[in-house]
Parts: structure tokens; sequence; C-alpha cells
């Protein structure tokens, strides 16, 4: 049996994982299991009030003994105290367990360039710190609660049971009932929010009235499209949270009406009465609270299934062997395919470049050339085929060594300096070479305040050529041994493309690696 190479390419594709995903949910699942512990504690704990209801109302009241009531308002009150100090205890641990698989989580995205993803991991880690996981790790004790209101009459025990069955099946429908609206309604947020920021961005470059207005009518369909599927949303939970509240209600009252029936008829005490109605409510509770709170259940299980997703491998460690005077790069048999693509974005590229050379790549619009730069920089691994720097995979290359200029590499909020020294601690001479090689060096000192120019979001006092030669500066920096530029002429004039020619040419000559 032959396999053809996009099958093969397909099945390199599935092996990637995210290591760390994985260790760190395997470290998280230990401290939940340790925190049902707690949880379980504490609902035994809370059954410290039924009790003492039951004995004030069947020993105290008709004993008259205050020394009865004193010793059970005394051990009352310090069960309801080392309850208070475990669930001190849990939100503690739930904070610096979601703290901890934030920073976990977010050194692998921040550091394989995945910052778009790290909302979802913020996100994640609200819910961890918040009501919802709480309700989650009070859920299964329900069972313990309804066993206890059968143990003190099984009529009751009836009667809670057929409530929590109702309150489950009806949590159940609103999920199914809701799950299409609330798609639709992160649908039409994540549109609005994109074109918002989308429009915000071409708006600075607008000065007709005429496309404001146009794209300001746009924005407001896609305004009230967004705020339609939203209101459809939470009507739904709403209506589905007030019926649940209603029938918790309802079932109390029934419960109590029962238990009433008892008491008149000596099937039961007055203590057992309250005690079964504060056992119910502490079941039905926490049905009620996973009710409302479920769709911030659904958005952490969406984003965490957004997680797995990423494809980020293991970081390997080098070898240790020094980089040669004249390292070559060897492509070998590449091919890549996109997250969630059908076929090979390209496949079979084989090539080979030697110390002191240049190659130029070109190519129709997404015919893959960024990702094949961001290959050859070992930013993205291939699908299928090696990569080998110096002899080595470029995955276990000296990353110092290679330097990247990506298409849409910004300048980052800081001085021109720190943009030019790629935040490091680096000699001020060695920025100024770096500048001077990309022909920058006179332009920034001609700012006011030269290379302490505060470069942000809100105040850009740089032309987009300047800002390209800055980032061309800040690649020179890095003294790099192999060097790959995304386009790096698109904002340049005569001149900036003169002095890139240069500076490469410069780099061409072989350059000792700095102490």
């Amino acid at each position: 049996m032959t396999m053809s190479r996009t099958d093969a390419v397909h099945e390199a594709a599935a092996s990637n994982k995210w290591p760390g995903l994985l260790a760190a949910f395997k470290t998280l699942r230990g401290e939940m299991l340790h925190l049902l512990g707690f949880s379980f504690a504490m609902n035994l704990l809370v059954l410290s009030v039924p009790i003492f209801m039951i004995q004030v109302f069947d020993r105290v009241l008709t004993s008259h003994s205050m020394e009865t009531l004193t010793l059970l308002a005394v051990g009352t009150v310090s069960a309801l105290l080392v309850m208070a100090v475990l669930d001190v205890i849990r939100g503690r641990i739930l904070v610096r367990s979601a703290s901890a698989l934030e920073q976990s989580l977010s050194a692998d995205l921040i550091g394989h360039g995945h910052f778009n993803r790290y909302s979802d991991i913020a996100k994640l880690r609200n819910f961890l710190n918040g009501p919802a996981l709480i309700t989650c790790l009070d859920i299964p004790w329900v069972p313990l609660f309804i066993g206890l209101i059968f143990v003190i009459h099984p009529t009751l025990g009836w009667i809670a049971l057929c409530g929590a069955v109702t309150l489950v099946l009806l949590a159940y429908l609103s999920e199914k009932m809701t799950r299409s609206n609330m798609i639709a309604s992160r649908h039409a947020d994540d549109i609005l929010g994109s074109f918002t920021h989308q429009v915000g961005r071409h708006t600075q470059n607008q000065s007709t009235t005429k496309s404001s207005l146009g794209l300001s009518d746009t924005w407001q369909s896609k305004q009230d499209e967004a705020i339609s599927a939203r209101t459809v949303l939470l009507d739904r939970l709403q209506t589905s949270a007030a019926i649940g509240r209603f029938l918790r209600l309802v079932l109390q009252i029934a419960l109590i009406a029962g238990a009433t029936v008892m008491v008149t008829t000596g099937q039961l005490t007055a203590g057992g009465m309250i005690a079964a109605s504060v056992i119910a409510a502490r079941a039905l509770g926490p049905i009620e609270r996973a009710q409302e709170a479920w769709r911030t259940i659904i958005d952490a299980r969406a984003q965490l299934s957004r997680l797995t997703t990423i494809k980020i491998t293991q970081d390997q460690p080098t070898n240790g062997f020094p980089i040669s005077d004249t390292p070559r790069l060897d492509v070998e048999g590449v091919a890549y395919i996109a997250p969630g693509g059908a076929r090979p974005v390209f496949s079979n590229v084989s090539f080979k470049i030697e110390s002191g050379e240049m190659l130029g790549i070109s190519g129709s619009s997404n015919a893959g050339k960024s990702t094949l730069a961001r290959l050859l920089t070992g930013l993205e691994r291939p699908t299928q085929g090696r990569i080998r720097f110096d002899k080595q995979d470029i995955a276990d290359a000296d990353t110092s060594t290679i330097a990247y200029l990506s298409q849409s590499s910004d300048l980052l909020p800081g001085t021109i300096a720190q943009n030019i020294a790629n935040f490091a601690d680096i000699p001020l001479d060695q920025i100024h070479q770096a500048a001077q090689l990309a022909g920058v060096n006179d332009a920034i000192l001609d700012l006011v305040d030269g290379y302490k120019t505060q470069i942000n979001s809100h105040h850009m006092c740089i032309s987009a050529g300047i800002a390209q030669r800055i980032q061309l500066a800040r690649v020179y920096c890095q003294h790099p041994r192999f060097l790959v530029l995304d386009e790096p002429y698109t904002h340049l004039d005569n001149a900036g493309v003169s002095y890139l020619l240069s500076a490469l040419n410069d780099l061409r000559a072989p350059l000792k690696i700095p102490d």
C-alpha cells in the first residue's frame, strides 16, 4: 500500500502536539482533586446547621436546657469557622493554580509567537478564579444531601430528587435551545470587534466625510446584528434562569408542605422538617447556580478547545556545537500544511545557500513566501522535510545568530533605542552602528529626543519609511549569521533601498560573533 505525498504530509501534521498544555492540565487536574476534597469537607461541615436545628427544635425546646443550647451553638459556630477557613484556603489555591496555569501557558504562547491567543488564557484564568468553578466543585456532593433527605423521610427524599432531576433537565434543555444562539452571538461579536479594529486603522488615513459616513453605516449594521443576536441569547438565558428559580421555590414549598403534613400526623418532628428544608436548599443551590453559570462554562470549554488546536512542539536543547565560519543552509523536501488546511501550501521545496550567498524568492500573492521565511528561521516547523543550518536542524540551531524581519514587524512601545536593541541590554555604540548601517541615524538625531524618542500607539512621530529602517537596524544589531528579510523595501525610498543593498553586501562578509 502506497501513500501519496499529501497523505504523508497530513500524517506528519497530525503528530504535532503542545506538550506544555498537557503538562499544565495534568498538574491542574491533580489540584482539582485536592479541591474536591476541600469541597467535600466544607459540604459536610455545612450539615452542622441542620443538625443544630434538629437538636434545638427536638431537644432544647422541650428540655429548656441552656447548657445544651450553648454547647450546640459553640459546636456549630466552630464547624462553620473551620468551613470558612477551608473556603479561604480553597479560594487561594484556585487563585494560585490559575496564575500558575497562565504563566506556564503564556510562556509557551509568547515564546512561539502566538500573541493573539493570550486572551483565551486570560479568560480561562478568569473562569478558574470565578464562581462558576466553585459551583462545579459543589455539584458532585448534591447526591449526598438528597440522600440525607431520604434518611430524614423517604417521601421528602423523593420530592427533593424529582426537583433536582427537573432542574437538571431544564438546564440541559436550556443549553440545547441556546447553543446555536450562543454561537451566533459570539460570531457576531467577533465580526463587530474585528471590523471596528480595522475601521479604526483605516480611518486614520481617511479624510473624506463620504467615506466616514459609509463606514459608519456599515459599522452600525454590524453592531445591530451583534446586538440582535446577543438580545435573543440573553432573553432565552434569563427566561430559563427565571423558570429555574420558580421551580426551586415551588419545590421548597412542596417540601415544607409535605413535611408539615408529616409533622401533624406524627411521622416527622418539627426539627426534621426545618432540617430537610435547609438541606434541600443546599442540595438544589449548585444546580440552580450551574444553570445561571452555564454560559461561562460553555465559554471556558470553547477557549480550551481553541487552545488545544495550537501546535507547539517542545523546544529541544541545542547540541552545543559552535557555528562554523562558513555556515550553510540546506532545505530538503520541505512541505507545509497550514492548520485546518486541506492541502499543502507548497511541497518538495529543496535548495542550498552557501555562506555569503543571497537568495531572492519571488512568487504570486498567497503563494507561501512568508510561510517559507518563518520555516527558514525555525518559527514554524515544516510538516514534512528538513531544514538544516550549519548541519544542525534549524529548530536546534542557536537562534541568537538568526535574524528575521517579517512584513508585519512593528515598532513596540518604548524608545527608538530600545526598539533597535530589541529591548536587550546592548551598548549604545552598537545601537548607533546598526542605525548607521540602516541609514537612519541622521533621521533619528533630527528628532527632538533623538534615540530617546518614545514610540507608542497614540503618538507616532516618524514616517513608515523611517520605521522600516529602524526595524532593519534592529535586525543588524543582532549581528546575525543568517538573515531572512520578508519584503524589507516596501516603505523605502531610493536612498533607503541603496542603504539596504549596501548593508546586505557588508553583512555578506564573514562576521565575528560578539562576545
